[in-house]
């Protein structure tokens, strides 16, 4: 499935949620959140389908939306260098947002990891056209990119000045689609990031990502000139409606009705791993193009403990994993990744008695490089063939035809991790 198709796809997810409300709706004509501060209006459904199709409706309007994501995800990597800790920002989200603090409580922050942006006076009643898109004002509520483009814009942060009292999981945050956003597009927007995240992360229990803001009072007896508003932020990964435990799943629908009205559920991110999800996205929109890059991207990192046992010395040293790949080969009978490659020996066919494991980059130009030597091992950069063709190949890597093999159809060892074929 190419890029386009992976949006198209998110979109028609999104589109088939907007039409279950909409029967929703039409049972439930009064229907009104189970909660203090909600909607000031229910979206219908007809103008959450309307905002969805001006939004990504068409190939050229999502290529368009994505183009303006990868373009974000460029300034996002920028300010990561602002980015607070996981601890500290959970804290402040949950604590003390919409409350008075006093300095004690910024120093606890700063003591939890958390990096504060001041707020200047100048700007925080009435902004500049000049100032920062999200470090403005005392509003709140959803930022977007480009700010002064209507059509396909995305999400670029969501500003929280009031506290939130859902409790969520221990390691996430539920963000409102509703206080202060009376418009159908955010509805369209949150869900459509949710989709996205699905299609692009779909084995694995990874999102795409979110700026996070919590805007903080300061109670000091200074001039109004001096700093009283502050804000600490967390670049957060979307967790999909999908992926909730049915517990939390069924409380929210008991609250919201739909799922449509749910609000976004997110988890803080340290700073390391927010810089490689923007890399990621970043990687993403360059995938338009499959012309010029045909392999598709891997969106899912691999877990710790399963590079550990999947890497190639792991493998050579354990007699289990080794049965493990036999067993593998022995129930789907996987081709030699090499049985149509003209750059090998003529393949006699791969079974569990005579596979090996072969390196793509190789090791003996792994060798050559430092900067190999740390991933020549991983799993991704591991995969089957038969011993004759890949004694064949020496000391050298496969071939292009042999990459776009193993790309197409998911059988580096990594990939078979990824899809369940491998423990």
């Amino acid at each position: 499935m190419n890029h386009e198709e992976k949006l198209e796809l998110a979109y028609q997810k999104v589109v088939e949620q907007v039409n279950k409300y909409g029967s929703f709706q039409k049972l439930n004509p009064n229907f009104i959140p189970d909660r203090e501060k909600t909607w000031k209006a229910i979206p219908t459904s007809t103008r959450i389908e309307k905002s969805l199709t001006n939004l990504i409706g068409t190939k050229r309007k999502r290529e368009k939306y994505w183009k303006n994501m990868s373009s974000l995800a460029g300034i996002w990597y920028d300010e990561t260098i602002y980015h607070s800790s996981p601890r500290s920002f959970m804290y402040a989200y949950r604590n003390l947002v919409g409350t008075n603090i006093v300095t004690s409580d910024m120093i606890y922050l700063r003591e939890l990891g958390a990096n504060i942006v001041p707020l200047d006076y100048t700007v925080r009643d009435t902004a500049p056209k000049t100032a920062h898109t999200v470090f403005r004002t005392h509003g709140l509520g959803f930022r977007h990119y480009p700010k002064n483009e209507t059509a396909s814009n995305v999400l670029r942060a969501g500003v929280s000045t009031g506290k939130y009292n859902d409790t969520t999981q221990m390691e996430a945050i539920f963000y409102d689609t509703a206080i202060d956003n009376p418009g159908p597009k955010s509805v369209a927007q949150c869900r459509y990031l949710e989709a996205l995240s699905e299609v692009f992360f779909e084995d694995s229990d990874e999102g795409l990502i979110l700026q996070i803001v919590a805007q903080l009072n300061v109670d000091n007896p200074h001039d109004i000139q001096e700093f009283k508003t502050a804000m600490v932020f967390s670049f957060c990964e979307v967790i999909p409606i999908s992926r909730w435990d049915k517990e939390l799943y069924d409380r929210e629908l008991k609250i919201y009705g739909d799922e449509l009205l749910f609000p976004l559920l997110l988890k803080p991110l340290s700073a390391n791993v927010a810089r490689q999800k923007i890399g990621l996205i970043q990687d993403l929109g360059k995938d338009i193009d499959p012309t010029k890059d045909p392999y598709e991207i891997r969106t899912s990192s691999l877990d710790l403990n399963l590079m550990k046992k999947w890497n190639y010395l792991g493998i050579q040293s354990s007699r289990q994993t080794r049965k493990e790949l036999q067993d593998f080969i022995d129930k789907h009978s996987p081709l030699c990744a090499h049985h149509d490659d003209a750059c090998t020996k003529s393949c006699n066919g791969m079974t569990s008695k005579n596979f090996h494991v072969g390196h793509i980059v190789s090791q003996s130009w792994s060798k050559s490089y430092r900067v190999f030597q740390e991933s020549v091992h991983h799993p991704d950069n591991l995969y089957l063939s038969c011993s004759s063709c890949n004694e064949s190949l020496g000391k050298g890597g496969p071939s292009r035809k042999v990459l776009q093999y193993l790309n197409d159809n998911f059988l580096t060892i990594g990939d078979l991790i990824r899809k369940k074929y491998l423990e």
